[in-house]
């Protein structure tokens, strides 16, 4: 192998060969080869990685949830206010209303009957 590594270089040393290319052009490729030292996967670990896998995936579900809960909210309070603009355009219209019907009051010969028709449609 350190023979390969040593004439894998040209003159000028521009080309070498890693130790995994030397590996893979002497034995050639195996998928049971591995590199670096063997670890046995004990229940522990097993047990272990499914757990987190489980909470990733309940915590994944929870934010879809949680996402679809602020957008369901924002919709709720977009609702909200233009049901507050609503009541405020009514509120106005009420005073003026209003405004008009006691002034009528004070100088009850410029009252119309269509003031009062008014109201009554407003309620």
């Amino acid at each position: 192998m350190t023979g390969m590594k040593n004439k894998s270089s040209f003159l000028d040393g521009t080309l070498t060969l890693t130790d995994d290319e030397i590996v893979l052009g002497v034995l050639g490729y195996k998928f049971w080869y591995f590199k670096g030292p063997s670890k046995s996967v004990s229940l522990e670990d097993f047990v272990l990685e499914k757990h987190v896998e489980e909470k990733l995936e309940t915590q994944q579900q929870e934010l879809v949830m949680t996402k679809q809960e602020l957008v369901e909210t924002k919709q709720e309070l977009g609702e909200a206010k233009q049901d507050i603009k609503e009541l405020k355009e009514n509120q106005k219209k009420f005073e003026e209303l209003l405004h008009k019907i006691m002034e009528g009051q004070e100088n009850t010969s410029t009252s119309s009957p269509f003031d009062l028709l008014e109201y009554v449609n407003f309620l």
